[in-house]
């Protein structure tokens, strides 16, 4: 966000610049019979198009973005709870739901706030995501049959990951 008004103020500080140029510009040199203060509309209607298009391409990238956020955190939740419902039917996975519950709390608690103010991830919330991990690989499946469920939780983990670093 603070890239985007740096580059929409330059390109707002230039344009007001090329304008009054002009203007001294033509009220120094150019010897019409029109008074002085008299500026072609062209300039203006030239200035003001262009100004147009980057304010619409502003909003245009911005919204993007939105969304894109929006949509790997609603990505990202939709992992973590396939998670914690896939893990329900292996053994002894009671840790690992606590830990995805404290993680979620951590990032509704700490890590939303934290990246409103500040553009950064919360440490908190990054030591309760290494947790999630550390309860995953302590995790045995008993049997065949509980690795396919094991390698379904290693890849919605994964996925959450991917998401959490995107957003």
């Amino acid at each position: 966000m603070k890239m985007f008004l740096m580059i929409f103020s330059l390109l707002l500080a230039i344009s007001l610049l090329l304008t009054g140029l002009l203007y001294l510009l033509r009220r120094r040199f150019a010897k019409t019979e029109l008074s002085p203060e008299y500026l072609h509309p062209s300039v203006f209607n030239f200035f003001t198009t262009i100004y147009a298009f980057f304010l619409g391409f502003a909003i245009v990238t911005l919204w993007s973005a939105y969304l894109s956020a929006q949509t790997n955190v609603a990505r990202e939740a939709d992992s973590i709870l396939v998670t914690f419902r896939t893990s329900k039917t292996l053994p002894n996975s009671d840790p690992l739901r606590q830990a995805l519950m404290n993680y979620v709390k951590s990032v509704v608690a700490d890590e939303w706030p934290a990246m409103g103010t500040k553009d950064a991830m919360s440490p908190k919330t990054e030591r309760a995501w290494d947790k999630v991990w550390g309860t995953y690989l302590r995790l045995k499946p008993e049997n065949n049959m509980d690795n396919g469920i094991f390698l379904e939780i290693g890849k919605q983990l994964t996925q959450a990951s991917q998401y959490r670093l995107s957003r």
